[in-house]
């Protein structure tokens, strides 16, 4: 039985882990240019 618990487990960690992943992707990054203030909004920013 010990075996199936851990074996849930792990999985629920990759689930969160994937979530938490997938949440932070979503978030915009904005970059201010020095040309007067021009705004761009990305989701790639790393």
């Amino acid at each position: 039985m010990r075996g199936r618990e851990e074996a849930n487990v792990k999985k629920k960690l990759i689930i969160v882990f994937a979530v938490i992943t997938a949440v932070l992707l979503l978030i915009p990054v904005r970059k201010v240019y020095e040309d007067g203030g021009t705004q761009t909004y990305t989701w790639n920013g790393w």
